[in-house]
């Protein structure tokens, strides 16, 4: 049992460091990426909480998600939630 988990965390870590390339291109994202990652302060083993706020369109959930996509493959697990209104 103790093999087949080492097999099976190892072929998903290999999963897990292929970067998602919907979020290339994204015009002056860079900026809030690095900004949020700085408040994450991911070097930390505080259990941090972030807030994105703002006006409707102005690219809100596509920062949390490119930065989720970013950081997701550090941890063992990890899930995404929309919450939509």
């Amino acid at each position: 049992a103790t093999m087949i988990e080492a097999i099976a965390n190892d072929v998903l870590s290999k999963l897990l460091l292929t970067p998602s390339k919907d979020f290339e291109n994204f015009v002056g994202i860079e900026d809030h990426i690095s900004k949020l990652s700085e408040l994450l302060d991911l070097e930390s083993e505080k259990v941090k909480m972030i807030g994105i706020w703002g006006s409707s369109g102005i690219g809100k959930t596509t920062i949390a998600r490119v930065l989720f996509s970013r950081l997701s493959r550090h941890y063992q697990g990890s899930i995404y939630i929309d919450r939509r209104f």
